[in-house]
């Protein structure tokens, strides 16, 4: 960077107004905080050349694109266009990246999961705006999440005081965040991870998450039958629906998709217990081999003490019978 402003103009060549738009794309992507301190710890040149390149677009929508805190900390009045910078980035976009995901040419989303629930913003056709959008998700979940051990303790009084929070410190509006709100429960190896419609309704949300995960933890059928029921369930927004029969084909899928992996930890579990029963039947003739062992010296020492004991006996009753003889022959 700093041997383009070397010469003259930083932004001589094609080359270098890449690097300069790269790296303001990088910068745009950063919290507040972190991207003040990436501006103040460049050089002096690439500042300078950073400068130039901002002031030089000319655009009318470079709020809706998030580029007024960049603007504050290079204090220059740069406009760049909202359409032009998302026809360029969306070739090189791919379709999630940063908890920004493309839903379809031109159209980006921003989303962050945490505690079972998904919670996903407007979507717009900027992606600078969509990181914007990201960032107060992301301060979101970290006062949401920052008091609580486990997701049972997250409440809807709770997220909402961190929705305020986060939109009063990023400047943006509810209206223009338009949260929207998901259900995610891993199930494993039954139907892998089950997705609930996305409703507006915090309150139905949570009221999803509390039904698809105790209805987890009594195994298939109660799952099945609880995720049916959320698929069928009307939600506020005027979205419809699923019908009973889609519903069924739905969780059905998700049941036969996760068939090859259910098949492989039946297969391993199988292995596992053969080879339990192999182990233990070795230790059962170990036991059985050790203890022929014992049992041979235990009887080896007894034959040893007996023989001590029978010659004992023999010697005393040979004494004994020596002793007689003695006293008969001295009273003949």
């Amino acid at each position: 960077m700093e041997c383009c402003g070397a010469t003259g103009s930083p932004l001589c060549g094609k080359l270098a107004r890449q690097r300069l738009r790269r790296l303001a794309t990088w910068l745009q992507r950063m919290g507040r905080v972190s991207r003040r301190e990436a501006i103040n710890a460049l050089p002096t040149a690439s500042r300078d050349a950073l400068l130039q390149y901002m002031t030089s677009c000319k655009a009318t929508q470079s709020e809706a694109c998030g580029s007024a805190d960049i603007r504050v900390s290079l204090r220059t009045r740069s406009k760049t266009s909202a359409s032009q910078r998302s026809r360029k980035t969306a070739r090189t976009w791919t379709h999630s990246r940063g908890g920004v995901r493309r839903v379809r040419f031109g159209a980006f989303q921003a989303s962050i999961c945490f505690s079972r629930l998904m919670v996903r913003s407007a979507t717009t056709h900027c992606p600078l705006r969509a990181s914007r959008l990201h960032d107060v998700l992301a301060r979101l979940c970290e006062l949401a999440m920052g008091a609580c051990e486990s997701y049972k303790e997250l409440k809807e009084d709770r997220i909402a005081w961190a929705m305020g929070i986060a939109l009063a410190e990023s400047g943006i509006r509810e209206s223009e965040l338009r949260p929207s709100y998901a259900v995610v429960v891993s199930s494993g190896c039954l139907a892998g991870k089950i997705e609930s419609p996305t409703t507006s309704c915090l309150t139905q949300a949570l009221t999803w998450r509390w039904r698809l995960g105790s209805a987890r933890e009594h195994g298939w059928t109660e799952l099945q039958k609880a995720w049916i029921e959320v698929l069928r369930e009307a939600r506020p927004g005027g979205s419809r629906p699923l019908s009973e029969e889609k519903a069924i084909v739905r969780v059905r899928a998700a049941w036969q998709r996760q068939a090859s992996r259910r098949q492989a930890i039946r297969l391993k579990s199988e292995a596992r217990r053969r080879q339990r029963a192999e182990h233990l039947k070795a230790s059962a003739l170990r036991r059985c081999v050790a203890a022929d062992a014992r049992l041979k010296v235990l009887v080896a020492e007894a034959g040893k003490r007996w023989e001590r004991l029978l010659s004992a006996a023999s010697d005393s009753g040979s004494l004994k019978r020596s002793s007689l003889d003695s006293c008969h022959s001295s009273q003949s």
